[in-house]
């Protein structure tokens, strides 16, 4: 009987070996060309990253991570990968019958699909080649391609094309985008557990991914680090202390929902200079992520200690370098609640933030810091200002009135050297909202959005110099060829105030900090700011300035209901004063250098009802041009 068999079995076995030589030419001859490794077709998207190249959010459609080397894979990466999908990797030439034989009896025992028999190589050539339709031509399709990627690539060229390929759920392709989106780190950053969790992604990306559910995926993870002790690649004592102590975090994507109000202002920034956006590309941003966070932090705590009782509901921050860079923008308290971006967006009331239109204009019109000004009641086209504590304090000098943010002193000041060219100021450094030219102008009666009117304080922090805000330092596409990239060098910023009058605006400004309203954001290193403070309290800024950086704060609500007895000299610059603490760690300190602008006048007449915009010694100085 055995022998029958064997005389049977060599005679058909010719038969057999035709027929599968036939059938692989049959199936094999339209096989693509395994030299040219083939994308799927993707919605271009884009990858943000912060000022040190870590990665902050990802927009558009599927992304595909940057490729990695192989120098750069961590070997536990490898390990894990190895002893969950394909533990013979290094040995087979493409097929593995022993695993194919395992994973059937596996499944067999199991009554159902629990293990897959391909190895890495066969998934690559399905990944880069084949559809996912399931018929016996594509399956014999993958083994052919198998075994030709093994032949025309090494083991460690294979492992890498299938890491930079392969889909790891939620749009994201290859294992830099995973680890960029989920762990917020590149590849060679990647420890034990975080290599086994991406692993763990292979067998079902969107179910086992942290965003989807952090259980599943930690449970699935503990099983890769267990293959890993299994294999000969991992001590039991590190896989169990690992799979005790470690637990998925939240992914980055949406732990730091407040990234994304910098995200979706630099998002507009990228389209204006790119236009369409055609391919996958890599924003690299000013932002500090650290400052970013902590500055997020900063405004929850005031606002869950004080924003109850003193009716505080919103807040908005941004810090910038004096090159304009943003390193930091809070919109908002809640980016999931409100995508609305208070830095940019919303249009509020300065108050006497403001006047640091009113004072430039007048130090350009030879108005000084020690030029005496009445501080007592006035009244202008039926309207009649008075100071925030309702007391006056008669003659004051004009450094006097600017650091205490009297407020009947500036609208004499406004009048004097005429409202036409407080709002010429305003124009000229930054602020777009319209502006009227009624005698309220001096206290900030206007409109503005936080990120024009810091901006515009810029202008006096840069010596003068035109000051714009930016974000975006370069724009490369997934290949590395740039894109787009700010040469800051190359841009010549044009003078917009005289360097003198800025620098007797800093002057005025510091002693603001100093001794008058704005003490509550003194640091350890010279500071320069003005405090804002809008009617019955509805709107509290700080904005201000060292050496270094330049910040603005904003507190109120978005129906501008009034807060209770917040003002920008309380509220408003304690949480400057915290953000900067952070932004100047490490940083000497440094202080500016006294230089008060010399003032041609020596008294700014009072106001009477038949000067008009402008006073008659102002009007007769300026005929004179004086």
């Amino acid at each position: 009987m055995t022998r029958r068999l064997l005389i049977g079995l060599l005679r058909v076995t010719p038969f057999i070996v035709l027929g599968l030589i036939g059938g692989f030419f049959y199936y094999g001859h339209d096989l693509p060309d395994v030299s040219l490794p083939k994308t799927r077709a993707e919605v271009p998207s884009v990858l943000f990253v912060d000022s040190a190249g870590e990665p902050l959010a990802v927009r558009g459609g599927n992304f595909y991570g940057t490729d990695v080397t192989w120098q750069m894979i961590p070997k536990h990466l490898t390990d894990a990968l190895i002893a969950t999908e394909d533990r013979r990797f290094f040995q087979h030439s493409g097929w593995d019958w022993r695993g194919i034989l395992r994973a059937l009896w596996t499944n067999l025992w199991a009554g159902g699909v629990v293990e897959g028999g391909s190895t890495l190589t066969q998934q690559l050539a399905k990944n880069l080649f084949l559809t996912p339709h399931r018929s016996i031509k594509r399956k014999i399709q993958e083994w052919l391609l198998a075994v030709l990627l093994e032949v025309k690539y090494d083991k460690q060229e294979i492992m890498t094309l299938y890491l930079n390929r392969v889909y790891m759920g939620h749009g994201l392709w290859g294992i830099s985008a995973a680890a960029a989106v989920y762990f917020g780190k590149s590849v060679s950053s990647l420890d034990i557990y975080e290599s086994a969790l991406l692993v763990g992604l292979l067998r079902a990306p969107s179910r086992y991914a942290p965003s989807a559910s952090r259980e599943a995926a930690h449970a699935r993870t503990r099983q890769v680090l267990q293959n890993m002790v299994e294999d000969g690649r991992l001590e039991q004592a590190e896989a169990t202390y690992l799979a005790t102590n470690r637990f998925p975090p939240v992914p980055t994507v949406t732990s730091q929902d407040h990234m994304h109000y910098f995200i979706d202002w630099t998002y507009d920034s990228v389209v204006a200079h790119l236009g369409a956006i055609e391919e996958d590309v890599i924003v690299h941003t000013t932002l500090d992520s650290t400052l970013q966070k902590h500055s997020h932090l900063a405004l929850g705590r005031m606002l869950e200690e004080h924003g109850t009782a003193q009716r505080i509901g919103q807040g908005a921050i941004v810090v910038m370098g004096l090159d304009g860079a943003i390193k930091a923008m809070i919109g908002g308290r809640n980016y999931r609640d409100s995508q609305f971006n208070r830095v940019s967006q919303a249009q509020r009331q300065p108050g006497s933030a403001f006047k640091l239109f009113v004072y430039l204009a007048a130090l350009e019109a030879g108005v000084g810091a020690e030029t005496n000004v009445l501080d007592g009641p006035v009244a202008l086209e039926g309207w009649t200002p008075s100071n925030i504590d309702g007391t006056y304090r008669g003659d004051v000098n004009v450094r006097q009135a600017f650091s205490l943010s009297l407020n009947t002193p500036a609208v004499r000041v406004s009048e004097y050297i005429g409202r036409d060219k407080v709002i010429d100021m305003a124009r000229r450094l930054g602020i777009q909202t319209q502006l009227v030219a009624h005698p309220s102008v001096a206290l900030g009666a206007v409109n503005v959005n936080l990120l024009e009117l810091t901006s515009a304080y810029g202008v006096v922090a840069n010596g003068g110099k035109r000051f714009a805000p930016w974000g975006v330092a370069l724009v490369r596409s997934r290949n590395g060829t740039k894109v787009y990239y700010r040469n800051q060098q190359a841009k010549t910023l044009r003078t917009l105030v005289a360097k003198k009058h800025s620098q007797g605006m800093i002057d005025l400004l510091r002693d603001t900090v100093r001794r008058g309203s704005g003490q509550g954001a003194s640091l350890s290193r010279g500071v320069a700011g003005k405090t804002g403070t809008s009617q019955n309290f509805r709107d509290a800024w700080f904005i201000g300035f060292t050496t270094d950086y330049i910040g603005g704060i904003w507190l109120g609500n978005d129906d501008e209901e009034a807060m209770r007895n917040v003002t920008g000299g309380n509220r408003a610059a304690q949480l400057w004063r915290t953000v900067m603490q952070e932004a100047h760690q490490g940083f000497p300190p440094r202080f500016f250098a006294d230089n008060e602008s010399p003032a041609r006048i020596s008294r700014v007449p009072d106001v009477s009802p038949s000067m008009g915009t402008r006073g008659p010694i102002g009007t007769l100085m300026e005929r004179l041009g004086l």
